[in-house]
Order: C-alpha cells, then structure tokens, then sequence
C-alpha cells in the first residue's frame, strides 16, 4: 500500500505494509515484527529503508519504508 508521511515539513512517498492483528496467528505476528526489527538494522542503497514500525491504537500493524531515491 502506498501513502504519504509528513515529517520536518516535507511529504515524503512510503510504502505501508499491514497486519490485521485480530486475525492472525502469534507466529505470523511474530514474523512480521521480526521482519521490521531485522528491516531497522538494515542499510542498503537499492532497498528501501524502514522508517517506522508499531502497532497504533486500530487493529492493524503497520511499517513505514522509503526508497532512498525519494
């Protein structure tokens, strides 16, 4: 999923990755914030960086990734 993120006055393009937490499994939770904890740790310049990761107040798990090239 595509969206946008407001961060120091500029509207950066990112790409959102979801989780609807009520209906999965603890493993596939498991995996998914495992995938952002080794994405975080990361740093490659043909692969996106991730830029934020949590589980907000919805029943959804989110992360938040930019292309190095904008």
């Amino acid at each position: 999923m595509e969206g946008q993120l407001n961060q120091d006055n500029c509207v950066l393009k990112v790409a959102v990755k979801t989780m609807k937490i009520a209906i999965c499994t603890r493993g596939e939770l498991e995996d998914f914030l495992s995938e952002a904890v080794c994405m975080k740790e990361f740093d490659h310049p043909n692969v996106m960086k991730l830029i934020g990761e949590g589980t907000p107040r919805s029943p959804w798990g989110w992360e938040s990734c930019r292309h190095p090239r904008g």
